[in-house]
């Protein structure tokens, strides 16, 4: 772990990117998705890297809901737009 930009949390050396398993809209599969999250959070990852692009939202939208129940770091682009 270390720290990151200033934050008081210390950051994952490894994080987990989630354009493979959102990048194509209608694709995702949220009852495989979630048990290899919280896999990689008991393994001690805490950061998380997003993108409005993956599957529209998609990606925020499950880890939002994880977030409720772990301290989640998660990092997200700007610079695209898109309709949701």
């Amino acid at each position: 772990y270390q720290k990151l930009f200033g934050l008081e949390r210390e950051v994952s050396a490894i994080g987990f990117g989630t354009s493979i398993n959102f990048e194509t809209p209608g694709a995702q599969d949220y009852e495989k998705m979630l048990p290899a999250i919280e896999v990689a959070i008991e393994r001690g990852i805490n950061f998380f890297d997003t993108a409005p692009v993956y599957g529209r939202g998609s990606a925020e939208s499950l880890l939002g809901q994880i977030a409720n129940r772990h301290e989640l770091i998660i990092a997200t682009k700007l610079g695209y737009s898109i309709a949701i």
